[in-house]
């Protein structure tokens, strides 16, 4: 009879050995559950808007009026436009490496974050 080699952290007799195939492939799956990863984006995407409207408000201190608000207006659009670039980036990168669509959706996000007060 031919029998796998015991190792002393197999835990139970009949248990398989834990693959790691999966998360070779998607390493965005590991840690948390699937179900999180939504809020996960929807957290970063609030915080990284938290912070652009933030530079929009300290940048428009000295406008009064309707002045100001056509600047916080203007900048809430390239704030829209720049969520919806780095989503479309993710989107398109995500089949193909989901660590690259990650990585390009941040280098987008920060490129958009430092051109916004140029």
């Amino acid at each position: 009879m031919n029998h796998a080699p015991r190792h002393s952290y197999d835990l139970y007799e009949g248990a398989e050995p834990v693959s790691l195939g999966d998360a070779t492939k998607d390493p965005l799956t590991v840690g948390l559950p699937a179900a999180w990863w939504p809020l996960v984006w929807s957290l970063a995407g609030l915080l990284f808007s938290v912070v652009w409207m933030m530079e929009s408000w300290k940048a428009g201190k000295p406008l009064l009026g309707m002045t100001k608000i056509n600047h916080l207006a203007q900048d809430a659009w390239g704030l829209l436009v720049t969520l919806c670039c780095c989503y479309a980036v993710f989107q398109f990168w995500k089949p193909r490496s989901g660590s690259l669509g990650l990585a390009l959706c941040s280098l987008t996000a920060a490129a958009a974050m430092a051109w916004h007060r140029f």
